[in-house]
């Protein structure tokens, strides 16, 4: 492991710690703070494809190609969720706020027949 990827995966860990921590924490405004912790578990996850990419580790685990790609859909809608969740009292997800996550399940189902 050459010191790029072992940077890299120093940072993946340490997303997913404190995104784990931010799940896992109960103070303070904790709808937002459990945002953040998901939105930070998915960006370390979707790292991870670039990490296997350079390392060369998609060849062990082929069943996670592409897999990190998707995740990257939910970026902008999480994002939106945790900042709404801070500027807005009482913020609670509609159901037409749901509808920012249609990307993401349309990239899914496009998806399927790769994994079948």
């Amino acid at each position: 492991m050459d010191f790029i990827s072992l940077i890299i995966f120093i940072g993946i860990i340490q997303g997913f710690l404190v995104g784990f921590l931010l799940l896992t924490i109960n103070r303070g405004n904790i709808k937002s703070n459990r945002r953040l912790g998901l939105l930070l578990i998915i960006s370390s996850f979707s790292i991870i494809g670039f990490e296997m990419d350079l390392t060369g580790t998609h060849k062990l685990f082929p069943f996670l190609i592409g897999v990190p790609q998707t995740v990257v859909f939910l970026f902008g809608p999480l994002f939106y969720y945790y900042v709404n969740s801070l500027t807005l009292k009482n913020f609670s997800v509609s159901k037409k706020q749901l509808l920012h996550l249609i990307p993401f399940f349309a990239f899914v189902i496009y998806r399927i027949p790769f994994y079948l």
